[in-house]
């Protein structure tokens, strides 16, 4: 191109006219073979030396310099050393329209032309190097002619090295003419850098090293010292595939475009391909606060390219962006030593491309962003900006992560792991795949940390959270363009890649303390060595929890699909809610809520729940050794089980429960299951209520129900070896009760004033029962005792009774069967009070007495067996359609009391039939049938009599039968106990005196038959003389003389209580001895007789006596002359 011939095109990448050679025909990537390719000239801003600033085109240019009005190029900005050798002095020229041309040094076998200069400033002009050894050409320049040092080929490697005390300025762009070629420009004294750029160059390296050379190869760079600036229009490398900067101070105050850039700080020996071979930067105190920045990169400044790599390898110097990291296209790669200070925003915006961070210590209050995959490797994190990844974010950091003030750490999925967390921001996973989130040390969340199953669109629903990049900055420096996808003309929202994930953790060897959120869609296992301590929210598809202790504060919620606490021990004073639950430990203590669909508790220790806890389940497993309920533990189906002690003062409502411990303690509390198993030493139901709505098992020493309550809508079975306590108590079923002691008879049960009751069947076997209470059933009541038993209250049953009794029965109550009452004890006492009733059958047997005082009845057979006596007392009453006694001994007799005699009645409606030895009916007691009675000395299958009596007396007593009588008495006597008699005076005779002579029988009653005549006193009489009076007389010298009255006696009945036997149809009367003595024995039908003895009865009637007395004295009389003797006198 010449000054007179030269076409002008639209440039598309500059957006602007640009002036080319007339030949051009194409745009390439190199330019050294075509002389007609497209060319790209930038737009350049330049301030000339004078005053006033303008702005060229490449037309324009042409016509100041046809007009003569142009500045010409300063050759002395790049000044070669005269000091080098001579095959290492560029040549400096011109090109035509003033821009620096400077013609390389022959390179070396290697390909590398060393250029050594003094100076090496760049106008915003630009300047070019000249790598073609033929006329070429060239976007600032035109044609250019070939380099004469290049006749034996161009370079491959350009090298610039300045040696001088000064930094060098580049404020334009540096094109290499010709072959494309790597430009490297080194200065030790620094680089600045403001509207700098490279054109036609393989890769650029701005560096402040010492060029290192090995047979004739660029093998690296010493660095030591130095600084990289880049200010104002900053740093265009787009045309070049790679560029570098390798210092030992890079600071960036305005933007830096590239493809793939890289910027090296540090006293480093560095590869020529920008790897550190070994690094010389001092390693200080770890704790420096950093005050040096080995790159800093302003708030104007910034990055951007398709990939970015930082490498900073001294600790003692910071990484800090204040501006913008953006790569397009690839990676963005920060590897510090010391410190990285984000305040700015580091983006890599390409599909499939991640940010790394790799820093001692990172300090993050921007913005950190990635399409693709995030790393940040470092000893400690700060965040209290934002860090955002569309797909992986993975977190390696030694010491405390502190996510502060709002700081917001977001990913597709998170892989973090750290020496302990402090988060009070926001930790989110946007993507399904699971959670991996590892602390070393204490863990502490009162922000929020989230994941959700929700694809992810993108990074963000919000494009703008990853600004738009800006492009190549015109002289304003304020135009921006948008990083697309090929073929697309909007900007970026790309869609995370699917990827599959292992199972999402939240690790720590320290203490967990979450005073946030933790929310994850998916599943997510926090395991804390040390304990997690929630007193925010954990929500999660599913949650796996382990480590040393789980303490869920009040303000906590944890809310899961799936949950498995898996832990030493567990505290909840807040919100555990999920679907299907699992808590596994040694120990658990809620004061909160516990709620699930499906929930599982297995404790090696104690589960305690507090007044204020509630356990909640559609479904419960709990499996605990000890279990301390004060609150609520309520499920629809499932099983609670203690295997030690289980303490109950609130409610507990479960399908099944089971106990195996010492001690069930359930004062005050309540209990609800289905099926209820307990086994323990001791069960303590004061004031409690245990339910069952199928079955209650009791399996325990003691049991002390006062005032409590076990109940069961259908079965309960208690066996208690030691003490059952019902005091004030009910023990209640639907169906069946059984209470025993396994038949060890051990058990003392106490129903004072308590009730034992079942609607069907009650079965009571124990050693002793003190019972004022109530004991019923509605079908069948059986108890069985070993000692004494006194019925203090009515024991009923709908069906059948069955008392069993081992010692002595006091009955002062009911005891009464709608159908059948068996009753079998040592000894019966049937009181007053007492009442034995069966509905339809009573049968009562006793090894030795029965005594009955109050009432025995049925409406069907009443049979009453005792092994020796059978006694029916004074108010005792044997009642039934079918009477049978069997005793070696029946007595039915009166008894006197308070001064009332009252005598027992023994009546059967049907039948009465006695099976004894001796039986004794007396004293106005009664035998009665209004059908059949029979007699024997046992009876039957059939309970009739059978065999002979012995003896049957009816003393006194009534024996009625209004049917035929079957009497088979060897000795029958029907007799009158109370007759009595007594004799009285029924007439007396006026008084006589009558005579006899001595020895003669003839008595003479003196006025009756004559006069007698003794002449007592005449001395000369010898004889006394009884005149009769038909004048003869009788004379005697002795006499025998009566004086005397007659009375009269006679015997009358003074007490009369005669026996009686009425038979209404046939007396059959079979025996030895029958006697009816003073009694009656009446019968309607025929007496049967033939097989007694004597064929007839003996039938003996008292007949009344009466006599008569003579009343006086008697003597004897003797007279003799002048005597007269009187003898001794007599009574008659």
């Amino acid at each position: 191109m010449n000054k007179t011939l030269y076409r002008v095109i639209f440039n598309r990448k500059r957006g602007a006219v640009v002036a080319v050679a007339e030949t051009t025909k194409r745009e390439g990537k190199s330019y050294a073979d075509s002389g007609s390719g497209g060319v790209h000239v930038p737009s350049v801003s330049f301030t000339p030396t004078h005053s006033k600033a303008f702005c060229f085109s490449a037309l324009g240019f042409s016509l100041c310099l046809a007009l003569g009005t142009a500045d010409i190029a300063f050759a002395d900005g790049i000044i070669a050393d005269k000091a080098a050798p001579k095959t290492q002095q560029a040549t400096i020229l011109q090109t035509g329209n003033g821009i620096p041309q400077v013609n390389i040094q022959t390179p070396t076998s290697a390909g590398v032309s060393v250029n050594q200069y003094t100076q090496f400033d760049v106008g915003n002009r630009g300047a070019i190097l000249n790598n073609s050894r033929s006329n070429t050409q060239t976007q600032l320049g035109g044609w250019i002619q070939g380099n004469p040092w290049l006749a034996r080929g161009e370079a491959r490697v350009v090298v610039n090295q300045i040696n001088s005390s000064h930094s060098s300025q580049l404020n334009g762009y540096i094109e290499v003419g010709g072959r494309r070629a790597e430009v490297v420009i080194a200065n030790p004294a620094g680089i600045a850098v403001d509207g700098g750029g490279f054109i036609n160059a393989s890769r650029a390296t701005l560096t402040t090293g010492q060029p290192q050379y090995q047979t004739g190869a660029l093998t690296g760079f010493q660095v030591r010292s130095g600084h990289v600036a880049i200010t104002g229009q900053g740093l265009d490398a787009r045309d070049t595939d790679f560029t570098q900067i390798l210092s030992h101070a890079v600071k960036i105050d305005g933007p830096v475009w590239g493809k793939d850039v890289r910027v090296s700080a540090g006293k480093n020996d560095v590869s020529a391909d920008g790897s550190i071979r070994s690094s010389h930067s001092p390693a200080t105190n770890i704790n420096s606060d950093n005050s040096l920045y080995a790159i800093d990169t302003g708030a104007l400044g910034g990055m951007y390219a398709g990939k970015i790599t930082l490498i900073s390898t001294d600790r003692d110097a910071s990484v800090r962006n204040q501006g913008q990291w953006f790569a397009s296209a690839g990676n963005v790669a920060v590897n510090a030593e010391g410190k990285l200070v984000n305040t700015g925003m580091i983006a890599a915006t390409g599909e499939n491309h991640a940010v790394s961070l790799h820093a001692r210590n990172v300090h993050n209050s921007g913005t950190v962003a990635s399409q693709d995959d995030a790393n940040i490797h470092s000893q400690t994190l700060d965040n209290s900006g934002t860090v955002l990844s569309s797909g992986q974010l993975t977190v390696r950091n030694l010491g405390r992560l502190k996510n502060q003030n709002n700081g917001t750490i977001q990913a597709a999925r998170l892989d973090m792991s750290t020496g302990g967390l402090d988060n009070t921001g926001n930790i989110t996973q946007t993507g399904s795949q699971a959670l991996d989130l590892v602390s070393a040390g204490k863990f502490d969340n009162s922000g929020k940390i989230g994941v959700s199953d929700v694809p992810q669109t993108g990074l963000n629903p919000n494009p703008s959270v990853i600004p738009q990049i800006p492009s190549t900055a015109t002289g304003s420096g304020s135009s921006t363009v948008s990083v697309s996808k090929p073929g697309s003309n909007n900007p970026v929202s790309p869609t995370a890649p699917a990827k599959n994930y292992a199972v999402g953790r939240i690790q720590t060897t320290g203490a967990f303390d979450n005073a946030g959120s933790i929310n994850a869609g998916g599943q997510i296992d926090i395991a804390a060595q040390n304990g997690l301590e929630n007193s925010g929210s954990l929500n999660a598809a599913k949650l796996r929890v382990s480590g040393d202790s789980f303490n869920n504060t009040v303000k906590g919620k944890l809310q899961a699909h799936d949950l498995a606490v898996n832990t030493q021990t567990a505290k909840n004073s807040g919100h555990l809610l999920t679907q299907t639950g699992k808590i596994d430990n040694r120990e658990l203590h809620n004061a909160g809520e516990i709620a699930a669909n499906n929930l599982t508790l297995i404790h090696s220790g104690r589960l305690s729940n507090d007044k204020k806890g509630n356990i909640r389940a559609a479904h419960l497993q709990l499996d605990t050794a000890g279990l301390h309920n004060a609150g609520n533990i309520l499920a629809d189906s499932g099983t609670v089980t203690a295997k030690n002690n289980l303490r109950n003062t609130g409610k507990v409502s479960v399908a099944r429960l089971n106990t195996e411990g010492q001690a069930l303690d359930n004062t005050h509390g309540h209990i609800e299951a289905e099926t209820v198993n307990i086994q323990s030493q001791q069960l303590t139901n004061q004031s409690g209520h245990i339910t069952a709505t199928e079955q209650l098992t009791i399996d325990s020493r003691n049991v002390d129900n006062q005032n409590g309550k076990l109940l069961s809508a259908n079965q309960a079975q208690l066996a208690v070896s030691d003490g059952l306590y019902n005091q004030h108590g009910e023990i209640a079923t639907n169906r069946q009760l059984s209470i025993h002691d396994k038949n060890q008879n051990t058990l003392a049960l106490n129903n004072a004033d308590g009730t034992i009751q079942s609607a069907g069947n009650v079965s009571l076997q124990a050693k002793s029962l003190a019972n004022n209470g109530t004991l019923t059933a509605g079908n069948k009541l059986d108890i069985a005792l070993a000692d004494d038993f006194v019925v203090e209250r009515d024991l009923t049953a709908g069906k059948q009774l069955n008392l069993s009794i081992k010692g002595r029965l006091k009955n002062t109550h009911t005891l009464q069967a709608g159908h059948t009452l068996k009753l079998n004890a040592g000894n019966i006492d049937n009181q007053v009070t007492g009442k034995i009733i069966g509905g339809e059958q009573a049968d009562i047997t006793s090894e030795q007495h029965v005594g009955n005082r109050g009432l025995i009845n049925s409406d069907g057979l009443t049979h009453i067996g005792a092994g020796q006596t059978l006694t029916n007392t004074g108010t005792g009453k044997i009642y039934g359609n079918h009477i049978a006694l069997d005793a070696q001994i029946l007595l039915n007799r009166e008894e006197t009391t308070e001064g009332s005699t009252k005598a027992g009645a023994i009546a059967a409606r049907k039948r009465l039939d006695i099976g004894a030895k001796e039986i004794h009916n007396q004293e106005g007691a009664l035998l009665s049938s209004e059908g059949i009675f029979a007699v024997g000395n046992r009876l039957d299958e059939q309970h009739h009599a059978a065999g002979m009596a012995d003896t049957f007396v009816n003393g006194s007593a009534g024996l009625e039968v209004q049917g035929d009588a079957l009497m088979s008495v060897r000795n029958m006597q029907n007799i009158n106990n109370h007759f009595k008699t007594e004799t009285y005076l029924a007439k007396a005779e006026k008084q006589v005196r009558d005579y006899t002579v001595l020895g003669q029988n003839a008595y003479y009653q003196a006025g009756k038959d004559g006069l007698f005549d003794n002449s007592q006193g005449q001395k000369d009489q010898t004889t006394a003389t009884f005149h009769l009076k038909n004048g003869s007389r009788i004379e005697a010298n002795q006499w025998h003389i009566r004086d005397y009255h007659i009375e009269t006696y006679k015997e009358r009945i003074i007490e009369n209580r005669p026996a009686h036997i009425t038979v209404g149809g046939n007396l059959t009367a079979s025996g030895q001895n029958w006697l009816n003595k003073d009694s009656r024995i009446v019968v309607g039908g025929r007496i049967i007789t033939d097989d007694l003895n004597q064929k007839e009865i003996t039938n003996q009637s008292t007949t009344g006596k009466g006599r008569t007395d003579a009343v006086g004295t008697q003597w004897d009389s003797v007279t003799k002359k002048d005597v007269y003797l009187l003898r001794k006198q007599n009574k008659l």
